[in-house]
C-alpha cells in the first residue's frame, strides 16, 4: 500500500460520498475537531458492505450514525475511566495499608507509594495493560529488610528513577556492575 496523500476536507468528505456514504455540511467541522481517521478508520466497519470488494459503504449509511457511534464509545470510554480511577485510588489505598500494617516502619514505606512517579507507575491504566509496577513494591521492601535495590537506571538530577527514589529514602541501590563485583563475580 502507498502512502497516503493529503486531502482537504472537502477532498475527504468526496472520498466518502463516493463510496456511498450519506454526507451533510455539519461533516467538515466534525472533521475539524474529531479527525477523520478517529472518526471514520475507527467506526466504519459497521456501515461497510460485506461483499463489496471495495471499500463501499451501505445503502442509507449516514456520516452521522457514525459520528453517533464515535461519540457513543468516547462517553463509554469515559464511565470505564472514571470508575477505574476510582478502582486505581482504591487498590493504592489498601496496597500501601496492607503493606505497611504488615511491615511497619511507619510513613517512610507509605511515602515511597506517594510519589508521583509512583502514582503514574501504579495506575490501573498501566496494571490493566501490562506495565511493569513493581518498583516501588521492590523499593518499599528494600527499606523493611535493610535490603539493597539493583537497577541499571542512572540517578537522574531532580529525576524519579529508582536511584534518585532510594537515596531520598535511604535505601542502598547499586547497577548491575557493582552487584557482581560485591559478590565477587568475575569473568
Amino acid at each position: 500500500m502507498g502512502d497516503k496523500l493529503f486531502k482537504t476536507y472537502r477532498e475527504q468528505i468526496e472520498i466518502l460520498r463516493s463510496r456511498g456514504l450519506k454526507v451533510d455540511k455539519g461533516a467538515i467541522g466534525v472533521l475539524q475537531t474529531e479527525n477523520y481517521y478517529n472518526v471514520i478508520n475507527g467506526y466504519k466497519d459497521l456501515f461497510l458492505e460485506i461483499a463489496s470488494p471495495e471499500e463501499k459503504f451501505k445503502d442509507g449509511a449516514d456520516f452521522d450514525e457514525i459520528y453517533a457511534l464515535y461519540e457513543f464509545d468516547r462517553e463509554l470510554r469515559f464511565i470505564f475511566l472514571k470508575q477505574l480511577l476510582k478502582l486505581e485510588t482504591n487498590i493504592k489505598s489498601v496496597t500501601a495499608y496492607k503493606f505497611s500494617e504488615k511491615y511497619g516502619h511507619g510513613m517512610d514505606v507509605q511515602d515511597i507509594f506517594k510519589v508521583e512517579h509512583f502514582q503514574v507507575i501504579i495506575s490501573g491504566k498501566n496494571l490493566l495493560s501490562g506495565k511493569p509496577v513493581a518498583d516501588p513494591f521492590v523499593i518499599a521492601k528494600a527499606k523493611i529488610i535493610d535490603g539493597t535495590v539493583i537497577t541499571n537506571e542512572a540517578n537522574k538530577p531532580n529525576g524519579a528513577k529508582i536511584p534518585n527514589i532510594c537515596e531520598r529514602f535511604n535505601v542502598k541501590c547499586i547497577n548491575l556492575e557493582q552487584f557482581m563485583e560485591v559478590e565477587g563475580w568475575s569473568f
